[in-house]
């Protein structure tokens, strides 16, 4: 997997964000705005593979008294892509090449604390995409982020940092 969320079913605990783009040692949480953190205890510094991926005995992704669950996607060409791009700061944005044009996209900055943004092509089905929730807050439905989807990626036409932000 290039993606995983795993989180403890019972509580009320974080859901923990592993990417290959973070590196194995980093981690981001799902219901939280704070920047990406660094322990080994998140992963054990060990990069999935194609049938296990590896957590430590720490309770955020592994607790023997806890029931957990896990979700691991991996890019499957034409149909998912799991990645980064690196904003401009410009209202013609980056281009993000997918190969398809994308029905759903979830966008989180690596590097700075930002909101978990979530589009989709059903509830703003024409260009821009201005609807969009947070998967870190309880919000209703916000709208105003403008991003085109096209048949081969996606382009920010927006200056808003969850979105594009220079670097």
């Amino acid at each position: 997997p290039e993606f995983i969320m795993i989180k403890a079913r019972e509580t009320a605990d974080n859901w923990m964000v592993g990417h290959s783009n973070l590196g194995w040692g980093n981690a981001l949480f799902l219901d939280l705005t704070s920047a990406s953190s660094d322990n080994t205890a998140y992963w054990n510094d060990t990069a999935p593979t194609s049938s296990v991926f590896t957590i430590s005995t720490s309770g955020k992704g592994n607790d023997p008294h806890k029931r957990m669950i896990a979700y691991c996607w991996h890019s499957v060409p034409g149909y998912s892509k799991m990645g980064k791009y690196k904003g401009n700061g410009s209202t013609t944005g980056t281009f993000v090449y997918l190969g398809f044009r994308p029905a759903f996209v979830m966008i989180r900055s690596i590097e700075n604390t930002r909101n978990w943004q979530m589009l989709d092509s059903v509830r703003s089905p024409n260009n821009p995409k201005v609807e969009f929730l947070r998967a870190n807050s309880n919000a209703i439905e916000g709208s105003a982020h403008n991003v085109d989807f096209y048949s081969h990626g996606m382009m920010m036409r927006n200056t808003d940092a969850d979105y594009n932000n220079s670097g």
